[in-house]
């Protein structure tokens, strides 16, 4: 009979990684090995499924309130128009849908219309604030996917940015949702606006937020609301440098706003 510590030390000494790439290991083996390496590997978790994102989507939820609320404040002064892409094209799919290219200034591809379908029956403020839910909503769950956290969201979702996003609110939510839906799903939604869809195909790559964060300088125009997604993946990765930048753009465009609205 073996001693103990013989038996001990023989099921209990380290284990090492399988030597795949020695010379003489077999071929079917290697692969073998490969596959069993690749299963025991953890499924990339769901953002629903992550610690901390119902709170997130709610806080979300409530910055999208405030901001909407912020855009009406704003809209009061007779001088300042809001949501002019809202309701001269978006808001108006239905009387589109057959015929969307009639439509002056749309150029998206025609089902971008599906997708809007609902809220050409609706009110414009309630159309606005339905799509501005649904939008940081979504930006949360991005942020989520990526690894953020709460505090990502906050760094996102109160910057100057999201207030220039209240009060143009164009349908980039629509391409959002291109990345969280399944791959085989994806292309619709991204193409909506084409000419960020290039740097989106991207995150299929490597280093998913270097390849979004590189389609800007392969679009043809970048406008400020546009870089919310963008502006979302800074701050996961560089959430102090996100932090920075949005306090320092409040500090100087902020106050002209402020102003500019109690004056008129």
């Amino acid at each position: 009979m073996q001693p103990t510590s013989e038996i001990s030390e023989r099921y209990h000494a380290p284990q090492h990684p399988i030597p795949t790439h020695q010379p003489g290991f077999p071929e079917r083996l290697r692969r073998s090995a490969r596959l069993a390496l690749r299963r025991s590997e953890p499924a990339p978790t769901l953002p629903i499924l992550r610690k901390g994102f119902t709170r997130a989507l709610l806080v979300s939820q409530v910055i999208a309130l405030l901001t909407w609320l912020a855009a009406l404040l704003i809209a009061s002064k007779p001088q300042i128009v809001i949501w002019i892409d809202q309701q001269w094209r978006f808001t108006l799919a239905w009387q589109y849908l057959a015929h969307p290219y009639t439509m002056a200034g749309f150029l998206n591809p025609p089902w971008a219309l599906v997708v809007l379908l609902p809220f050409s029956f609706m009110p414009l403020p309630l159309a606005t604030l339905i799509q501005m839910g649904l939008y940081f909503g979504i930006i949360t769950a991005i942020i989520f996917k990526f690894g953020g956290n709460l505090g990502s969201v906050l760094i996102a979702l109160i910057s100057f940015i999201v207030l220039d996003n209240a009060i143009e609110l164009n349908i980039d939510w629509i391409v959002c949702i291109g990345l969280i839906v399944p791959s085989a799903w994806s292309a619709p939604f991204i193409l909506v606006k084409p000419q960020e869809a290039i740097g989106i195909f991207a995150y299929k790559k490597r280093d998913p937020m270097r390849g979004i964060w590189g389609g800007l300088f392969l679009a043809p125009y970048v406008t400020l609301y546009s870089l919310l997604l963008p502006w979302a993946l800074l701050a996961v990765r560089h959430p102090r440098l996100a932090l920075l930048i949005s306090v320092v753009m409040w500090v100087m465009y902020g106050g002209f706003v402020v102003m500019a609205t109690l004056k008129l």
